[in-house]
Formats: C-alpha cells, sequence, structure tokens
C-alpha cells in the first residue's frame, strides 16, 4: 500500500489519505472475496493522482513522461477549475467549505464544479 501503489508529491498533503483509503479498500475487498481488484485501487487513487500531478506540471521545469493526452487535459481543465473554485473561496463561505472537502478527500473533485461554472439565471 501507500507509496506502492500511488506516489504523491508531500507538499499538497494528501498520501497518508490515499494509504488510508487504500488500505480500507483492500481490508473490504479481502472480507467479501478473499481477493483484490486492481482496478478498484486504480479508481481510488486517480482523483488524488490527476490533481497532484496536475498541479506539479504548473511549475516551469516539470514534465511528467508516459501520461496519455486525456489524463493531460483532465490536468489542465483541473487548474482552470481549481483557480475559480479557490478566487471564489475568498469571498463565498459554500465555496470555501466545498474547496476544503475535496482539499480534505472528503468529496471528490467533480464535487467543484458547479462552483466553477458561470451562475445562469
Amino acid at each position: 500500500m501507500g507509496d506502492a501503489l500511488c506516489a504523491l508529491n508531500p507538499v499538497y498533503g494528501q498520501g497518508m489519505t490515499v494509504s488510508l483509503l487504500s488500505a480500507l479498500e483492500l481490508g473490504r475487498q479481502m472480507a467479501q472475496e478473499g481477493k483484490t481488484s486492481q482496478k478498484r485501487f486504480d479508481e481510488l487513487v486517480a482523483g488524488p493522482w490527476l490533481t497532484v500531478a496536475g498541479e506539479d506540471l504548473r511549475v516551469p521545469g516539470c514534465t511528467l513522461e508516459n501520461v496519455s493526452a486525456m489524463a493531460r487535459l483532465t490536468m489542465t481543465l483541473n487548474g482552470i477549475l481549481g483557480d475559480r473554485v479557490m478566487f471564489r473561496a475568498t469571498f463565498d463561505p459554500d465555496a470555501h467549505q466545498r474547496a476544503m472537502r475535496v482539499l480534505h478527500m472528503v468529496d471528490p473533485p467533480s464535487a467543484l464544479i458547479p462552483l466553477a461554472l458561470p451562475r445562469v439565471v
């Protein structure tokens, strides 16, 4: 578990949470089936990995190898979405609460999409 499954940049503080969630998933799978499914672990770490890797890519000189075009697009969109949400969180208490729930991995990143889109009246 942990870095053997997915290594995240420690600056974002999500590695221990991903490790814990992975251990809980392993326990669930062992209790139910007695075997594990790599696919479920991949799904579990995809959101956090795309988020932190995308943030790393914004640092000049940072590169990633063997990353699909779709993953790069997702990282770019996550960055744009994140910028809009974090700006809004400076004056909107609801946006702040939702952003913190995503940063603390209580909710998935997709929970922020409505905050980044313009309101239609």
